[in-house]
């Protein structure tokens, strides 16, 4: 049902601050024109928690007439369970092939008959698929055992730990795994494919690495994997924390010439001169995949 790369989508901000649909839609397209198999609209990249019921409402409508026939998983990230569930109603009235769900993350730690529940909840509203998200960093984790105890489609990892990856198979369940290192390992163990950020730069990269990683080409994926993780890597190395959103939009808008419009408050702006410092390497990297010699 889900497979391949999904991007965790960036939101567009319009100058007045709120939510941008139509600039939101635009990124999703051009997304879509390269290839990549489906999107994952207010999660973590997309700065989910930080937008409102009608805001989320506004940008769904707008990708799912930009991008008919793209797959969409719109994230779930509220505290509220009432919210939550009125976003899964939203969802109900389109064509999106699953939501993804974040634990509740303010009242924690949770325990696992509290986290069930709450997923039971979800479970009985939605008419789509449940996939959770586990990304411990920001929010509670997903406990195995409550993975293989409801009927979810399986997890989003972004927990960059493959023992819990392979836990959640061992399980029964499937995975879409979000950090990209972990990405190859991940595949060749039976995994689905990724969910990962960096998809919103570098969209090619990751779906000819995954799609290596599920041909069985391991050398083909570490070798076309390798190189965006350096990029990224040398990236983050500039970065304070949390100013990779910022960094990405700036490179997306660099790519395809759409304003993203920043990142919202907390989130920090990044520094504005990171298209000249890391566009160049980001055209060469491009460059060298198109030509084939990366692959061959």
């Amino acid at each position: 049902m889900i497979s391949g790369v999904y991007v965790p989508l960036l939101t567009a901000f319009a100058s007045g601050g709120g939510a941008d649909p139509a600039r939101s839609a635009e990124h999703a397209r051009w997304l879509a024109e390269t290839g990549v198999d489906g999107l994952v609209p207010f999660g973590t990249s997309g700065e989910g928690p930080s937008l409102s019921l009608r805001e989320k409402r506004a940008v769904l409508s707008a990708l799912v007439a930009a991008v008919p026939g793209t797959p969409l998983v719109p994230a779930i990230t509220e505290s509220s369970l009432d919210t939550a569930l009125q976003l899964v109603e939203a969802v109900n009235d389109t064509p999106a092939t699953a939501v993804m769900l974040l634990p509740p993350f303010y009242f924690g730690p949770l325990g696992e008959d509290g986290l069930r529940r709450y997923v039971e909840e979800i479970l009985a509203a939605s008419t789509h698929p449940v996939l959770l998200y586990h990304i411990p960093e920001f929010g509670p984790p997903v406990p195995v055992p409550v993975v293989a105890g409801l009927p979810v489609w399986g997890v989003k990892d972004s927990g960059g730990d493959l023992r819990y990856t392979r836990a959640v198979l061992d399980a029964g369940k499937q995975v879409m795994v979000g950090a990209e290192h972990t990405i190859v390992d991940a595949v060749q163990a039976g995994a689905a494919g990724s969910i990962p950020g960096l998809a919103n730069v570098m969209p090619e990269h990751l779906v000819a690495g995954v799609s290596a990683a599920r041909g069985g080409d391991r050398a083909a994926a570490e070798k076309v994997l390798g190189q965006a993780l350096k990029f990224r890597d040398e990236m983050l190395a500039d970065l304070r924390p949390l100013e990779w959103m910022s960094a990405m939009k700036l490179l997306a808008e660099s790519r395809h010439g759409v304003s993203l419009g920043g990142v919202r408050a907390p989130l920090p702006a990044g520094p504005g001169d990171i298209v000249r410092r890391f566009g160049p390497r980001l055209a060469d990297l491009l460059a060298e995949l198109e030509s084939g010699s990366l692959l061959a």
